[in-house]
C-alpha cells in the first residue's frame, strides 16, 4: 500500500506557468493527481499488481519550500513561513482530476527562472511552528 500511494504522489504532475510583465509575474501551480498514467479520484476501485483492488478515499499533503532558480544560479524562495495544502478529497472523477488543484502566487519578480524546487510535506521551519501561528481558515491552523 505504501508503495501505490508513494507512485501517486510521484507521479503528480506539476505546472508551471508564468504570465510576464514589466515589473511583476504571477506563478501559477497546477497538481494533477494521477495513478499509472491515469486520472486518479476518491472512490474509484483500482487494481493492484497482486491482483488485489484498492480504492483511495483521501489523499492530501503539503508542499512548502518553494523556491525559484536563475539562469545564474540564485535562488528566491516563495511562501517562507506557509505552505500549500494540495487536498484531492473532492476530486470524484475524471474532469475534475483533469482540472487538478492550481495555486496563484503573485508577485513574483519574472527574472528569467529556470527552475522550481519544493518540498513535499512541512519544511523545518513551519513544522516548528504551532497551529496558534497561522490564521483558523489556513490549513496549518
Amino acid at each position: 500500500m505504501k508503495k501505490i500511494i508513494f507512485a501517486a504522489i510521484a507521479s503528480l504532475f506539476l505546472f508551471a506557468q508564468c504570465n510576464r510583465s514589466k515589473s511583476e509575474a504571477v506563478l501559477k501551480l497546477t497538481f494533477k493527481p494521477t495513478f499509472r498514467d491515469t486520472a486518479l479520484f476518491m472512490s474509484q476501485p483500482r487494481l493492484c499488481p497482486d491482483g488485489d483492488t484498492m480504492s483511495i478515499e483521501a489523499f492530501n499533503f503539503f508542499v512548502s519550500g518553494i523556491e525559484l532558480r536563475r539562469d545564474n544560479g540564485k535562488t528566491v524562495k516563495l511562501l517562507e513561513n506557509d505552505a500549500l495544502f494540495i487536498n484531492f478529497d473532492n476530486i470524484i472523477n475524471a474532469a475534475q482530476a483533469q482540472l487538478g488543484q492550481s495555486f496563484t502566487i503573485n508577485e513574483v519578480l519574472d527574472d528569467g527562472y529556470s527552475e522550481i524546487k519544493f518540498s513535499v510535506g512541512l519544511v523545518a521551519t513551519i513544522n516548528s511552528k504551532q497551529p496558534a501561528n497561522f490564521a483558523s481558515s489556513n490549513a496549518l491552523g
